[in-house]
């Protein structure tokens, strides 16, 4: 991370105009948790601060958090602001709500929070709906086997009630052989 007074304004500036506000993953949306739930914070959290915690709390690696998700966390359209700061005597980056935005007690704040808990919800919904229809069609492969599995068992008992009644095993093939024809054709 850079720490010179205008690099870290430049640094400030390039993650502020980002405009990444793309699809966000679940663990996206966790990190945004961790920022709704620590920015303001009394002793004001610094951006190396946000990679090492949030990464922590994301159970991600530092270099995710660092690329992707806190660029998209504080581009324009997002309620988080990068500002050169200070933590003693040494410059460094502060993550800071944008002025038109309170904390999660605030109206926008909790609408951020309720997309961020309806995007893990819908997600959540879609892995069950996915578990639901691969449960369905191993259902009905297992259906489909007893099925065959019936017709087999059917098929050897009309065979051995042939064979009861006296015809040969060319007689058998032959008529096994039309009722097959017989089903394809209906088919």
């Amino acid at each position: 991370m850079n720490t010179s007074g205008p690099e870290l304004i430049a640094t400030a500036a390039a993650l502020n105009r980002s405009s990444r506000e793309m699809q966000i993953s679940e663990r996206e949306d966790l990190f945004r948790v961790f920022l709704w739930n620590n920015v303001g914070r009394k002793d004001e959290l610094t951006v190396p601060e946000a990679i090492a915690e949030g990464a922590e709390y994301c159970d991600v690696s530092p270099a995710t958090i660092e690329a992707r998700w806190l660029p998209k966390a504080t581009s324009r359209l997002s309620p988080f602001i990068v500002l050169p700061g200070t933590r003693g005597n040494s410059p460094t980056l502060i993550i800071k709500l944008r002025p038109r935005w309170k904390p999660v007690d605030n109206e926008r704040g909790r609408k951020d929070r309720e997309l961020m808990l309806l995007r893990q919800e819908r997600e959540a919904q879609n892995i069950a709906k996915s578990l639901q229809e691969r449960e369905a069609e191993v259902m009905d492969k297992e259906a489909a086997q007893r099925v065959a599995e019936h017709h087999k068992r059917d098929k050897f008992a009309l065979i051995d009630a042939l064979k009861a009644k006296g015809m040969s095993d060319d007689e058998i093939t032959k008529i096994l052989q039309d009722a097959a024809n017989s089903q394809r054709g209906s088919q």
